[in-house]
């Protein structure tokens, strides 16, 4: 797109415009520049801002452009933060409709589906494990605890209990 200045008078086009061209020969393709040109006042500022030799239309240019690249920011700032907004309270609606609800409508469990308190692991399992690992699967499966609690209770953090927890489910299933 051309943009020629219809204050210039002059055969062949203005020369601040064209010295412009020259020294920045990807202004005009910016987005920032191209969407402050539609505007035809703002074009018009930008016109009187190159072409004149006043100071005051070259801090008008200034002025109109800074104000339009922080609405451009704050626009994209709002449309990133109202984006995740909407993840969140969809991801919260989807928690709140998932979460049953206790009532005596609730079939009691399947005898099949409570854990045995006697279970323990076979020896050749338990040879595979680490201490640590032996210790989180007690805590997790015999004593029934959380994550946090079964941390509290070997001096470790609740990630270093889940990291134990899954590598040694990983090794009991891989043999």
């Amino acid at each position: 797109m051309t943009y020629r200045c219809p204050y210039c008078r002059i055969p062949g086009g203005c020369r601040e415009l064209g010295r412009i061209r020259t020294a920045l020969p990807g202004l005009f393709r910016h987005g920032l520049t191209a969407s402050f040109l539609r505007d035809s006042k703002q074009r018009e500022q930008f016109y009187l801002g190159v072409c004149s030799d006043l100071f005051l239309h070259k801090a008008a240019l200034d002025h109109a452009f800074r104000i339009h690249v922080e609405n451009r920011q704050f626009l994209r700032y709002m449309r990133t933060s109202l984006y995740w907004k909407a993840i969140r309270a969809d991801q919260e609606h989807r928690r709140l409709q998932q979460r049953s609800i206790p009532s005596a409508d609730v079939p009691e469990p399947k005898p099949e589906l409570v854990p045995d308190p006697g279970f323990s692991l076979p020896e050749d399992a338990a040879k595979r494990l680490t201490k640590r690992q032996l210790d989180v699967l007690r805590l997790l499966y015999e004593e029934d605890l959380l994550l946090h609690e079964a941390g509290r209770r070997l001096g470790i953090t609740q990630q270093a209990v889940s990291a134990s927890h899954h590598a040694a489910l990983k090794r009991l299933r891989s043999d």
